[in-house]
């Protein structure tokens, strides 16, 4: 079966983000199929979407940093609950919400996943667009996967009021923001990923290294409360140490080197 441009793009970035849960979790991963089909199921539904507003709106890095970041904070707050978990100030732990919010869903899942694809497989930016059906599926999956998510996890910190107030008023000041800017810069015209070592270093380069620590770096962990998954502490050093690194050279080379949009 031949697939479409589309669902090339989507797979990719799909199967690029299962690489990052598997580099967590080793062949553990694979013996747990609920937990595959699940993350499956959100990634693919995720990538459908920002696919789509690449494709209808042509949206810049910002706006698809962004558009992540609104869909990541819901799995942070209501799915693994880190968003709340230890608290720094008014409810929320705000290093978890930049680092796992900017660094993981910005950086990682966002540009360098699209980087990474769209490297791989050209974009048709003629493919058909998700209608109005696609879009209630994809986010009704999404909305019962966090239910889901919220019964069976019994270790889900209590959350204080003022922390659902913050989590609003973020949700709805990215929301307005990220609409505004939308409307606002509509693009029509389209473009064509540009290679870049760096990127092929950061994209490609993280696969590779969530591969060989899923494969190589396994067993011996303890189960992780959050996600309720057994998890190599040496892989979770490894992994926070490589998102300072990507991170750090990703901004340097964005503003201060390249000094223009990613092409996603």
């Amino acid at each position: 079966m031949k697939l479409s441009n589309r669902l090339k793009i989507i797979l990719l970035a799909t199967i690029f983000n299962l690489s990052f849960e598997f580099a967590f979790r080793g062949f553990n991963f694979l013996n747990r199929p609920f937990l595959v089909i699940y993350l499956f199921g959100m990634y693919f539904t995720l990538y459908l979407m920002l696919e789509d507003l690449i494709v209808r709106f042509k949206i810049n890095n910002l706006q698809l940093v962004l558009s992540t970041l609104l869909y990541g904070i819901f799995p942070m707050a209501f799915g693994t609950g880190l968003l709340f978990k230890q608290p720094q100030f008014l409810g929320i732990n705000w290093v978890n919400l930049f680092f796992i919010g900017f660094l993981w869903w910005g950086i990682l899942q966002a540009i360098l996943t699209f980087y990474l694809a769209t490297r791989i497989v050209k974009r048709d930016w003629s493919h058909p667009r998700l209608g109005k059906m696609g879009w209630l599926a994809a986010i009704g999956y999404n909305l019962l996967a966090l239910r889901v998510s919220k019964r069976i996890n019994p270790y889900l910190p209590p959350v204080q009021p003022t922390a659902y107030l913050i989590f609003c008023l973020i949700v709805l000041g990215i929301g307005v923001f990220l609409w505004q800017s939308i409307q606002k810069n509509r693009k029509q015209e389209t473009w064509v990923c540009e290679k870049s070592i760096v990127l092929d270093f950061l994209s490609f380069g993280s696969l590779v290294l969530f591969l060989f620590l899923g494969i190589f770096i396994t067993g011996g962990g303890k189960l992780d409360p959050i996600s309720l998954s057994h998890l190599n502490p040496l892989t979770v050093r490894v992994v926070n140490l490589w998102t300072i690194i990507y991170s750090i050279i990703f901004l340097v080379y964005r503003f201060l080197v390249r000094k223009k949009e990613i092409t996603i």
